[in-house]
């Protein structure tokens, strides 16, 4: 019940309100819609609040752009108004140019510089592993290279390019001696 004495009068002013606003009486526009006058020889100068700095004067020279094509309710008619500030549409400022990849459309890219070369690398070893052998206080390394099985002790080369330097438990450590690169062979478990 407490409802409906809260709601009854609300929607009453709420009635009210939108009746008052439509039945008021539209004001008065200071704008008058219709085309432009066609400027006579020497275009009106705008009034000093308008004029724009001397700065650019491309843009200040160049003839105002016609909007006589455009439907008669899109422009608006103001005594002394030139066409660029009756167009509602016009701008004085130039477009973006357009991108692609970087670049503005239409003018040539300047080539981009290439990386640099990676430094060079050695080739993976073209040992195969086959077993290792401790003679004495000397270690034996047993590999395979191209078919061949080979016993190898630190000091000795393969293929004239491999120099086997240590043995260890389970690594054995070659150079490859054109680039002075060393490289591992990991055999057996990991510690």
């Amino acid at each position: 019940m407490q409802s409906k004495r809260i709601l009854l009068p609300a929607l009453a002013i709420t009635v009210a309100l939108s009746l008052w606003v439509s039945l008021r009486p539209a004001p008065e526009d200071d704008v008058e819609l219709a085309r432009p006058k066609r400027a006579a020889s020497t275009p009106a100068q705008p009034p000093a609040e308008n004029r724009k700095p001397a700065g650019n004067t491309a843009a200040s020279n160049a003839p105002p752009p016609d909007n006589s094509n455009m439907p008669q309710e899109w422009q608006l008619r103001h005594e002394g108004a030139n066409a660029a500030q009756v167009n509602l549409f016009a701008s004085n400022t130039p477009a973006a140019p357009v991108l692609v990849d970087g670049v503005e459309a239409g003018k040539p890219a300047k080539p981009a510089k290439a990386p640099p070369p990676p430094p060079p690398m050695a080739p993976p070893l073209p040992l195969q592993y086959l077993g290792r052998m401790l003679d004495g206080s000397v270690a034996q390394l047993f590999v395979s290279h191209n078919g061949d099985n080979l016993a190898l002790k630190p000091g000795d080369t393969v293929a004239g390019s491999y120099r086997l330097d240590s043995i260890q438990t389970n690594r054995a450590v070659f150079t490859y001696m054109p680039l002075n690169q060393t490289q591992t062979m990991i055999f057996g478990e990991q510690p």
